[in-house]
């Protein structure tokens, strides 16, 4: 008799939302707990914490086109001149015949949004406003809380991916004596948004790259389908507590624009309007070697292993390792452990090249992109490391991965 394999997802994000779906298909039983409320119910638009996402052809190959309802063709990048002169120092263009090189840019909740829908159009029973607060990985059993009242699920496989800071963490540093780095950069950031106004006379199909005279400091941009921009401003922000805002007033705030983002600040000298007491947010590379946890429990995306936005490859690399470990947990070998720690070692081979590419590509984008803009142009980076990464893990019959 065919037994139906029971799942619980934390984490209502793209990793988990995509192994959901994947485990559907696959005849599976599965249950999401999201500690958020339901996006669909609230302002799924552009917000204080979130950037937009690149999503690359590994995404795209992976995604619906519903999933991506929203987003904007990315066929090409912008670096404005750091001397403030409004000219752009260097532009490159990808080919828009080739699939593998188009980006699209959408908000993170508007995909998250989309996401949702799918989800629950497959009938994926979502719990909003619930939060795991305790596993055991070992008998696959997740207690949760809602609206004060606890209860226990159990399952056949948990899948931890409830991002950076994760349930998972303390169980991590039990089980492997704390083999679980969690490191700040040390630039901060601050999001914006350029409106269709301030946006008009900037290419709507480029990311868009501003930097300070003395290379410090950064602000990206990437369009959005209603015409606006929307802003990641990057820096030390010297002299300021990371539990302070940049920009705590008028006077302060013209001054801190003017030395950090001189670019930002001659588009729009109102776009102080968003930052007056801003908080900054920090940037995290995290890694854990080891993501299975016990028999029944693997943990996915960056619950496990994080970089900041540098290379774009967060998202399209959760939505990744979801496919992959969908494609080990119900490949032919009916054996859930030995599928589980071969999983693992794929994506230990994956994340060590997205971690290395994003941190030396974080030096090029913060440091010196304005001074050799050519050095990297935008493309299929990260199909390369994906090729790369399966070429270099023994995979075990029965398992067939993405075709990149």
């Amino acid at each position: 008799m065919y037994h139906v394999m029971k799942c619980i997802v934390i984490g209502s994000g793209p990793g988990g939302l995509t192994f959901a779906l994947a485990a559907k298909r696959n005849r599976a039983d599965v249950v999401v707990v999201e500690k958020a409320g339901d996006p669909k119910g609230s302002d799924a638009g552009y917000t204080n914490r979130s950037f937009n996402l690149t999503i690359n052809s590994i995404g795209r190959k992976i995604l619906s086109n519903d999933a991506l309802d929203g987003s904007i063709a990315v066929y090409g990048r912008a670096i404005h001149n750091f001397q403030n002169t409004g000219e752009i120092k260097y532009s490159s263009n990808v080919d828009k015949t080739k699939d593998d090189e188009v980006l699209m840019s959408i908000p993170r909740p508007i995909l998250r949004r989309n996401m949702v829908s799918i989800a629950e159009k497959n009938k994926i029973n979502i719990q909003f406003n619930t939060e795991a607060i305790k596993l055991h990985p070992e008998n696959g059993e997740v207690v949760v809380r809602r609206n004060g009242d606890i209860k226990i699920l159990k399952g056949d496989l948990i899948v931890v991916a409830d991002g950076l800071w994760s349930i998972a963490d303390e169980q991590l540093k039990k089980l492997y004596r704390g083999n679980l780095s969690l490191k700040t950069d040390p630039l901060k950031y601050i999001t914006i948004n350029l409106n269709k106004r301030v946006a008009k006379n900037l290419n709507l199909n480029y990311i868009h790259f501003w930097h300070n005279s003395d290379k410090t400091s950064v602000a990206i941009g990437l369009p959005n389908k209603d015409k606006t921009i929307s802003a990641l401003l990057v820096s030390q922000f010297k002299g300021v507590d990371i539990s302070e805002s940049p920009f705590t007033n008028i006077t302060a705030g013209k001054l801190r624009l003017r030395a950090d983002f001189p670019g930002i600040f001659k588009l729009d000298e109102n776009i102080l309007d968003q930052l007056l007491l801003r908080e900054q947010g920090l940037l995290y590379y995290k890694s854990a070697e080891d993501i299975v946890l016990g028999d029944k429990c693997i943990i996915l995306g960056d619950a496990g292993s994080a970089s900041p936005p540098w290379a774009g490859f967060g998202a399209n690399t959760a939505i990744y390792s979801a496919d992959a470990l969908a494609r080990y947990v119900f490949s032919e070998r009916n054996n859930l452990v030995k599928n589980l720690n071969d999983y693992q070692l794929h994506n230990q081979i994956v994340t060590k090249y997205v971690r290395e590419f994003a941190k030396e590509h974080g030096e090029f984008l913060s440091k010196n992109v304005a001074d050799n803009p050519n050095k990297r142009p935008i493309g299929p980076v990260m199909g390369e490391i994906i090729k790369k990464s399966i070429l270099e893990t023994p995979i075990s019959a029965g398992v067939s991965l993405l075709n990149i």
